[in-house]
């Protein structure tokens, strides 16, 4: 409801805080408040504005994280990524927060990936602006990014990204949102260096670690180019 009604809610916000200062410059002199009470309403009106305008940003922004979850089934369990995509690009329609884009397109990035379709994934994260994102959002998205570059077989580009993230994929290595992914990675990054010991062993530990069905298409996908690289064709 909020979402449908945010452009309505912001309006009538803002001339409901309009009038109650209009009101307050107008009251000034019939009820004789004086210069100091005037300033101490004013400057209390400006700070209930303000915790109300917060109060209404965060009942959207809970609404909308219930709009996006709620998709997530199409995806995981219809395996639709096609719905999934046109879904989230309704969605997409008129955001302008870069944090919330972010959460859009990854997700579209995400089915485009299921689709085995990497390059339009890429084109998903390359539209945003890893400036604007912070915490655990940027670590995700510099994450997916290095996993495109891996399976587009940009490994330079996978690289370079992973080093710039290096201390974000350490702290998050044993999340339970990021941690497979992170393995993923770091099985990758393993291999285009060359370590195929290593790779082996760390795929080995990975599989154990996340036994999640999310990492087992990407463990199945290492260890055919672990059988690759084994056999001198790769």
């Amino acid at each position: 409801m909020i979402e449908r009604n945010k452009r309505k809610i912001r309006i009538a916000f803002w001339a409901a805080a309009t009038l109650l200062f209009l009101l307050l410059g107008i009251s000034r002199p019939l009820l004789q408040l004086s210069e100091s009470m005037t300033w101490t309403l004013f400057w209390v009106l400006c700070a209930l504005t303000l915790i109300a305008w917060y109060l209404i940003n965060q009942l959207w922004y809970l609404e909308f994280r219930k709009t996006v979850g709620a998709l997530l089934p199409i995806l995981t369990e219809e395996k639709d990524p096609d719905r999934y995509i046109a879904e989230n690009e309704k969605l997409l329609v008129g955001k302008k927060a870069e944090q919330i884009k972010g959460i859009l397109r990854m997700n579209i990035c995400a089915a485009y990936c299921e689709k085995g379709d990497y390059s339009k994934a890429k084109e998903q994260l390359l539209a945003l602006r890893p400036q604007k994102l912070y915490g655990i959002q940027r670590v995700a998205y510099l994450a997916d990014l290095a996993y495109v570059y891996f399976y587009l077989d940009q490994k330079a580009e996978a690289l370079d990204v992973m080093a710039q993230n290096k201390k974000g994929l350490s702290d998050f290595a044993q999340s339970p949102h990021l941690g497979g992914l992170i393995a993923v990675l770091q099985i990758f990054e393993l291999l285009a260096r060359g370590n195929v010991d290593e790779a082996k062993e760390a795929l080995e530990k990975a599989r154990e670690r996340w036994p999640d069905s999310r990492c087992e298409s990407d463990f199945l996908a290492l260890e055919q180019k672990l059988h690759a690289r084994e056999s001198g064709n790769a």
